[in-house]
């Protein structure tokens, strides 16, 4: 299992310090101010010999002082992605990373790649600490993959959560809609209806029923004394 070793560096310097595409950063220092080119980390992180960053047990890919990349001291991780701030790096296995905190990257090759024999850079003495030696802290890959996930895992939990809520707001909406069309079709529903549909849904079934019921009546009252007229005239009398 390798063992990451990292020397504490409280970075500081007058140089500036860039990002992949040029965007000067304002939180970062360099990890050796007294060479032509360094990485660069946060007041707080770790520098490592490769460039990268360990800020709360985290790997970064922070900046570089040379603006054009071009240096072998600039970080060799991670550039494209991210490219105008930090990119934290998720560990895949003991020894395999990915760029971003996106668990899918590490089913892929292309995405993955390899952090071996992890060394601190030169340290630089604080001013405020007076030590006679840098302080050294060890940190195998199992303590920066769980403090990986302890990020990772509540970010997916709330990602499910937010995902819940939509399509149970969608389903809720969807639910309205449909009992607004219903009322609509049968006229007893809370949504302003048309006159027209509203003068329709006003005679009902039975309304309807007893009135055609009403007009046959009439029209067989008027036929009845025709009826009897005619059967009076066609009737023969028996002895």
């Amino acid at each position: 299992m390798p063992v990451f070793c990292l020397s504490l560096t409280l970075v500081h310097g007058q140089q500036k310090c860039y990002y992949p595409d040029g965007t000067l950063s304002m939180t970062d220092s360099p990890c050796n101010s007294t060479a032509e080119f360094s990485a660069c980390c946060r007041s707080s992180a770790y520098c490592l010999s490769n460039g990268l960053c360990l800020d709360n047990g985290i790997l970064n890919r922070e900046s570089c002082t040379d603006k054009s990349w071009t240096s072998n001291s600039c970080p060799q991780y991670c550039k494209s992605g991210d490219s105008n701030r930090a990119s934290p790096l998720m560990p895949c296995t003991n020894t395999t990373f990915t760029c971003g905190l996106y668990p899918n990257d590490c089913a892929a090759s292309a995405t993955t790649f390899e952090l071996k024999d992890l060394r601190p850079s030169e340290p630089l003495h604080s001013t405020t600490h007076n030590a006679s030696s840098p302080v050294v802290t060890l940190f195998t890959s199992p303590q920066i993959a769980g403090t990986a996930l302890g990020i990772g895992l509540p970010l997916l939990i709330i990602i499910g959560i937010l995902t819940y809520l939509l399509y149970r707001e969608k389903s809720r909406n969807r639910a309205i809609h449909l009992h607004n069309d219903q009322a609509l079709y049968y006229g007893t529903g809370t949504s302003p209806i048309s006159p027209g549909v509203r003068e329709i849904n006003t005679c009902s079934w039975s309304a309807w029923s007893a009135r055609r019921e009403g007009d046959v009546l009439e029209s067989i009252r008027e036929l009845e004394p025709a009826a009897r007229r005619e059967s009076s005239h066609h009737s023969v009398r028996i002895f």
